[in-house]
């Protein structure tokens, strides 16, 4: 999570939630291995579209789906996130829409291998010797 975004703690139900300030976002979701970036109204001084554009340039970061929880006021046209949602939304509905999200990149990891990939590292197989 990088900015202020409001209903933070229902987040924290669908995982393991870190937060970042908005200059450090790209590379700690990269090393963390985020499965979902959530990015609401940045501290002055940084352009959260700008962020997310980074996020979706860079290689290691670009599959990732991100959820802006932009400001009521913000229109998002040139927004490169997978979803903009106003922060004036309905309680719960952002932590709905973040669980959309990751079920959606799941399926898509599923899909490509990577899902047995990440799988098999979570487990260490990866690490044991072969017989």
């Amino acid at each position: 999570v990088g900015g202020v975004v409001s209903d933070r703690g229902r987040l924290g139900t669908l995982g393991h939630v870190r937060r970042s300030r908005g200059s450090g976002l790209v590379p700690c979701a990269a090393r963390w291995g985020a499965d979902l970036v959530a990015v609401g109204r940045p501290p002055p001084g940084v352009d959260a579209v700008a962020v997310i554009a980074r996020l979706k340039d860079d290689p290691a970061t670009a599959a990732t789906p991100v959820l802006h929880a932009a400001p009521a006021d913000d229109t998002c046209p040139e927004c490169p996130a997978d979803v903009c949602l106003s922060s004036g939304s309905t309680p719960g509905q952002l932590a709905r829409v973040a669980e959309a999200l990751l079920e959606l990149a799941r399926a898509r990891a599923r899909r490509s291998g990577l899902y047995a990939a990440r799988a098999s590292l979570a487990t260490g197989a990866a690490s044991r010797p072969a017989p």
